[in-house]
């Protein structure tokens, strides 16, 4: 219960505004325009790259008046077909800056933020006016809502309660709150969310506020400020009769604590997260449970309905939602999310062990300084819990560092005894500490943190130590000089706060540059992308990130030295950014340092043992250095982490057919296809293990694949061609050869192949042609030279014989190896002996067989000499 402001006091305020409250609406217009213009400059990429429409609560907009429950969008088809949408390593390729961090579910696209700012506001809006609100537009509304609800409470605090403090406190007091938290809030569909569910919980708190004062239950008079607002349990009056007591409930506290209970109910569906905050409604029942025992039991139970009956038809109204969405009334959507950083499904998000370790983020963690403006640094994160989602982590700072002024909260329980306890104040004081408590273990509980995590339980603390910086004042109004030095640490830790965080907004109008840069490199504008980058770096000289995103322009502009040199000078400001580490090394692979890239790797391998694409790199790494064993080590990493990822598996299977392990290789590549049947290379690198491996018939079975899902692939059937002619199909061979052919004109290896198929059919002229088409495609290319050579040297018919030409070719060759090949040696054996020259041929013959060590070239060399040695030259129609 709370007593009334005595008529006296009425009469002297007078009619005429007060110019404090002047001053204060002033103040409070001010903060709702900064935060309108920073809402607004903080999204410059939404005026670039979308349409509001395309906003995702716009989306959402669009399905419901369609009838639908999820977005009016639809999914990429390439989620269906992977076999886990889940997998960040799978779905990346589908992912943009509108899918990414949306549910996906059944082949839909829903929105698993919170249904309650399009049922507010954007589809009324959108009603009303047939145009569409922007996210900035209601991240500002929002903020403006809350701020206001903020304000209307401090400022009726003091006039309650606090008559005798200095008349600057409402309005500095909403300065700090006020501005401090716009300065620091981007904007997206996150914000929104976030900012919906701080604007109702504010109004749930400031109509909670009314209701507690709506009991108006008389009262001793007060004495004293001290007892102002307060139930005298010495003094108490009889009490009023049923009838006017009951009327009063009824028309007064039942009314507001309803609507704070529609409100809170309101603000749950914004964001899930405030749920346990809901025990503030219980407040007013219990407050008339200790002041106001005499309550009716009906009356009881109307105000027991009145605190949970709109928030239960929210709650199962959002569980009728969920349901048919997902099937299950309490399923949001956070666990069908597509995310570039972690699996939902079988992500944990809440957990003790998260605990300490986000409070120290929240609360605890310094801040950190430099040199250069604006002077603060981003900071490397402490050790991080198991399984904890490092791409969402913030360590710019714990809250009593970045606000002091929320020291000023322990001043409430000094003053609990002498002028809080048992009034409507002291009730609403632990209001603020259950919203502050609700959100700040919540959130602490978290497998992620954010900044704008901080929205669900900073305006809690900070309403504690306005009420504590109103005690306080109280508490020294009769010592002048405690008073003036109150009033100057308050105003010390205020400034220091507001300056702070006016440094941190630099920072903030840094990223919006950097994720406009982001957005630009996405798109391919790489000029646009690196000016964006640049005026990141102009604000904000220390941003490892933006030196990062200028990496990477300059890398696809093919810069690849001046890449390198920003990817270093990243990681010289900040030596944990990973992504920094694995790009470098995928830069220095470029460049041929295979060592440079081999170090950062394993670096990058080191700081994210968990993370399978940094795995996967260093294994390329080992593999293009020859380092088969490493290789196969990092690759097998690979698989055990992402099982299914047919890429990984087949990276491990081409490691293991480098080391002669076919039977290891055929292993993964079947099991690669048994995820991804249908990837034409994988049935082509199969098809080759089970070529070496001797296997012909398999083979060909693979290699038909490849040219029925990629007909247009010239490789694939070149090497089904060769699987063909050496199982003695040899006009298919030919057909798929010519196909080969048909397809790329330049594959000289495929003209070479064609003549060896022809040669095989007895077609000497069409052999010859094509051997010949082989050498003029490719000088260099020696198998056609050697092949055409023995024809001409060899070949029964006359016709086709040139001894000469075969020499010339034949020595050729041979010069060009030094005579250290015994097959062009024996080649010119051939030819010499074509020409007459016996005693070359024996000669020559011999020296090929002191190189040959294939036992059935040495048989058939053995055979040949003799010949040579009788004088008599060599016929023959095989290769």
């Amino acid at each position: 219960m709370t007593g009334q402001s005595n008529t006296k006091d009425k009469k002297s305020r007078g009619s005429k505004p007060c110019p404090s409250d002047i001053v204060f609406c002033l103040v409070c217009g001010l903060l709702v325009g900064i935060c309108t213009w920073f809402a607004d400059t903080s999204a410059p990429f939404q005026t670039v790259f979308s349409n509001v429409n395309e906003d995702n609560y716009n989306l959402l907009v669009q399905g419901f008046s369609a009838g639908q429950l999820n977005l009016k969008e639809d999914a990429p088809p390439g989620l269906a077909k992977l076999s886990d949408p889940y997998d960040p390593n799978a779905n990346a390729p589908y992912l943009g800056g509108k899918i990414d961090d949306l549910t996906y579910y059944k082949g839909k696209l829903y929105l698993y933020f919170g249904v309650t700012p399009a049922l507010v506001l954007f589809w009324p809006y959108y009603a009303i006016t047939g145009h569409f609100l922007s996210e900035r537009a209601a991240v500002a509304f929002f903020m403006g809502i809350g701020f206001a609800a903020i304000a209307g409470v401090l400022l009726d605090v003091r006039r309650r309660y606090f008559p005798d403090t200095g008349k600057w406190i409402p309005a500095a007091g909403t300065i700090m709150p006020g501005l401090a938290l716009a300065l620091t809030m981007p904007v997206n569909v996150h914000e929104t969310a976030i900012t919906c569910g701080f604007a109702f919980a504010m109004l749930a708190l400031a109509a909670l506020w009314v209701s507690l004062h709506k009991l108006t239950y008389p009262v001793a008079q007060a004495s004293s400020p001290a007892s102002y607002g307060r139930c005298s349990p010495v003094a108490l009056p009889p009490p009023p009769t049923p009838k006017v007591r009951n009327q009063k409930l009824s028309n007064h506290r039942l009314f507001w604590l309803a609507l704070a209970s529609l409100a809170y109910g309101l603000a749950i569906g914004a964001r899930p997260t405030l749920l346990f905050g809901a025990a503030i409604l219980l407040l007013p029942v219990l407050h008339a449970l200790v002041w106001c025992p005499r309550f009716s039991v009906s009356r009881m139970a109307g105000l027991l309905l009145a605190a949970t009956g709109p928030i239960a038809c929210i709650g199962l109204g959002l569980m009728l939602y969920n349901f048919e969405r997902f099937n299950n009334p309490f399923e949001f959507g956070w666990h069908y999310q597509l995310n570039s950083s972690y699996r939902a499904p079988s992500a944990h998000p809440f957990g003790l062990h998260y605990l300490w370790f986000n409070a120290r983020l929240y609360f605890l963690e310094p801040f950190h300084l430099n040199g250069q403006f604006p002077f603060l640094k981003s900071a490397p994160l402490p050790p991080t819990p198991p399984g904890y989602d490092l791409g969402n982590a913030a360590a710019d700072g714990g809250i009593l560092m970045i606000y002091p002024v929320a020291l000023f909260a322990l001043a409430v329980p000094f003053a609990w005894r002498r002028k809080l306890q048992g009034t409507a104040l002291g009730w609403f004081a632990i209001a603020c500490l259950i919203i502050f408590m609700a959100g700040a273990v919540t959130l602490s509980l978290f497998f992620a943190s954010a900044n704008n995590y901080e929205l669900d339980f900073l305006p809690g603390i900070l309403l504690l130590a306005l009420i504590g910086t109103y005690c306080a004042e109280h508490t020294v109004a009769r010592f002048p000089g405690r008073r003036r030095l109150v009033c100057a640490g308050w105003h010390v830790l205020m400034s220091y706060s507001i300056v702070f965080n006016g440094l941190a907004n630099v920072e903030t109008r840094a990223e919006s540059h950097f994720f406009l840069g982001n957005l630009f490199l996405a798109q391919r504008h790489f000029d646009e992308a690196e000016a964006e980058y640049q005026k990141t770096l102009a604000l904000f000289p220390e941003c490892a990130d933006a030196y990062g995103g200028l990496a990477n322009v300059l890398y696809n502009q093919g810069r690849l030295d001046d890449a390198i040199n920003n990817f270093q000078r990243a990681l010289e400001i900040n030596p944990d950014f990973v992504e920094a580490h694995n790009n470098l090394g995928f830069c220095f692979l470029q460049k041929g340092r295979v060592d440079d890239a081999i170090t950062h790797y394993e670096v990058a391998v080191q700081m994210r043992p968990g993370a399978v694409k940094y795995q996967s790199a260093l294994g390329n790494a080992y593999a293009r250095k020859g380092l088969w064993d490493k290789a196969i080590i990092q690759y097998q990493k690979s698989v055990e982490l992402q099982p299914d990822s047919a890429v990984f598996r087949a990276a491990l299977a081409n490691a293991f057919c480098q080391k002669g392990m076919f039977d290891n290789a055929i292993a993964q590549y079947q099991k690669a296809l048994a995820i991804e049947p249908d990837l034409a290379g994988i049935h082509e690198r199969l098809g080759d293990a089970l070529f070496r491996k001797g296997d012909l018939a398999s083979a060909t079975v693979q290699y038909e694949s490849v040219v029925k899902l990629q007909p247009g692939f010239a490789q694939a059937r070149n090497n089904l061609a060769y699987c063909y002619q050496h199982t003695g199909r040899e006009d298919e061979a030919i057909a798929q050869y010519q196909k080969a052919i048909e397809l790329d004109p330049g594959f000289a290896q495929a003209y070479n192949n064609l003549g060896d198929a022809y040669r095989q059919k007895r077609m000497a002229s069409q052999a010859m042609a094509s051997y010949q088409k082989a050498i003029d495609l490719a000088p260099q290319f020696v198998t056609p030279q050697l092949n055409l050579a023995w024809m001409l040297a060899t070949w029964p018919d006359p016709g086709v014989r040139n001894g000469a030409k075969a020499v010339a070719l034949a020595k050729h060759l041979n010069d060009y190896f030094n005579g250290n090949d015994p097959k062009i040696l024996r080649t010119l054996a051939a030819a010499y002996a074509e020409t007459g020259r016996f005693a070359e041929a024996s000669s020559t013959a011999k020296q090929a067989l002191a190189l040959a060590s294939d036992p059935g070239l040495i048989k058939a060399l053995q055979a040949e000499l003799n010949l040579y040695l009788a004088r008599a030259p060599l016929r023959s129609t095989a290769n």
